[in-house]
């Protein structure tokens, strides 16, 4: 159990999961660092306790706003819907991964390598190739989001807005499951990093189950709608983006905290989208 998560409460590293993925922090000890290596198999079911509270809010303001004597019209509510999402994602998270994604976004366009990669990957200051990035992806979110959220009000009965509603539930759930992925497929840049220290969490059967888990999702879709050849370009491009990553951390001498917040802002946004 971690130091700080009374006893017999809630799981090891659950806690710190929380603590490290958003601002809240169930249980945790005061004035210490999160247990990476403890936390990383729990990313998953932080990331869906999110995405449930984010998508609840999301859709439940429109749906108060709709039943006013002046409703907005169901594409204003579907934007509204989709800009509250992605809002609460950045606030229940403190931009954290946003940040991870701009710095990748400004040492991969530069098309540096070494050290000068790391050392444009460590610069707080935003350039022009993350700040593309980072309005490409927010964008593209966004408009998923808005558009899930279309899907939800026009549904004609409650079970089916509920299954039209999973992906925005699941979407957060799916990236950070990515991001544990990804910490299986090599080192670290440094022994004292913040990569090292959610690397150290990598065990083959966390990889296996969330292997599984992944393809259950896709499964569950599947049985709701999705159609198959759907699920099969989400695992592809999920697959396509992990290695992508991966090939870049094995080039520039392993990974960083960087590259798990681009693995789970991309995954993201390539989960909504291919659940469209």
């Amino acid at each position: 159990m971690s130091r700080g998560a009374p006893p017999g409460l809630v799981p090891a590293g659950l806690a710190d999961a929380f603590a490290f993925l958003s601002r809240f922090a169930p249980f945790a000890a005061q004035g210490r660092a999160p247990d990476l290596e403890a936390a990383l198999p729990w990313f998953g079911p932080v990331g869906f306790a999110l995405g449930l509270c984010w998508t609840l809010a999301a859709l439940g303001l429109p749906l108060i706003l709709a039943s006013g004597p002046e409703a907005a019209p169901p594409w204003a509510q579907a934007l509204l819907a989709g800009w509250l999402w992605l809002f609460l994602s950045v606030w229940t998270t403190l931009g954290l991964h946003w940040d991870g994604l701009a710095d990748m976004g400004d040492a991969e366009g530069s098309g540096a390598s070494g050290e000068r990669f790391r050392r444009i990957l460590r610069d707080s200051r935003l350039g022009a190739f993350g700040a593309l990035r980072l309005f490409l992806v927010l964008a593209g979110q966004w408009a998923a989001a808005a558009w899930h959220a279309g899907l939800v009000f026009g549904a004609t009965d409650a079970a089916r807005a509920a299954a039209l509603a999973l992906p925005l539930v699941v979407a957060p759930a799916w990236s950070r499951g990515a991001a544990v992925v990804l910490a299986h497929a090599g080192a670290a840049n440094a022994a004292s990093s913040l990569g090292a220290r959610a690397c150290g969490g990598a065990r083959p059967r966390v990889l296996t189950a969330y292997g599984a888990a992944g393809l259950g999702i896709c499964a569950v879709l599947v049985f709701l709608g999705l159609p198959l050849w759907s699920a099969a370009l989400l695992v592809a491009a999920q697959a396509f983006l992990l290695r992508r990553l991966a090939a870049l951390a094995r080039r520039e001498g392993g990974l960083s905290g960087d590259f798990f917040g681009a693995a789970i802002e991309e995954g993201t946004l390539c989960f909504l989208l291919f659940t469209l």
